[in-house]
C-alpha cells in the first residue's frame, strides 16, 4: 500500500487560506479542506456494513479510484492543478487493532 500522507493543513497553510479570503483567522479555518470529505448515504452505509459507526470513530479506508477530470489553470502567474477522483471500489472498516497513526495524523510542526 502507498504511504499515508497527512492531508491536514499546516498552520502556515491555514494562515495563507485565511489571508486569501480575508474572512477568517487561521485558528478558525478547517484542518482539512472541503474536497477531502466524502459523504455516504444510507444505502452506501448499509452496503459497507457501517451501521454502527458514530462521529469520531476512526476507520481504515482503501479505495480504487479513477481520475475523471484533470485541469490546470494559471492564475496570477501561478499554475494550479486540480483533480476530480471517482471512488469506484471501497473497503471501509473499523481497525481490528488499535492503530497508532498519531505521527501521521498529528505531526509536530
Amino acid at each position: 500500500m502507498a504511504k499515508m500522507i497527512n492531508m491536514a493543513r499546516t498552520k502556515a497553510e491555514r494562515k495563507k487560506e485565511a489571508d486569501r479570503w480575508k474572512t477568517d483567522t487561521p485558528e478558525n479555518t478547517p484542518d482539512y479542506p472541503y474536497g477531502l470529505s466524502i459523504s455516504l448515504e444510507e444505502v452506501d452505509v448499509t452496503k459497507l456494513g457501517l451501521e454502527d459507526c458514530e462521529a469520531d470513530d476512526v476507520l481504515e479506508l482503501v479505495s480504487e479510484a479513477t481520475v475523471t477530470t484533470a485541469t490546470s489553470h494559471t492564475i496570477n502567474g501561478k499554475k494550479r492543478r486540480s483533480l476530480t477522483i471517482q471512488l469506484r471500489k471501497l473497503s471501509v472498516a473499523k481497525p481490528e487493532k488499535k492503530l497508532d497513526l498519531s505521527a501521521t495524523l498529528y505531526p509536530k510542526e
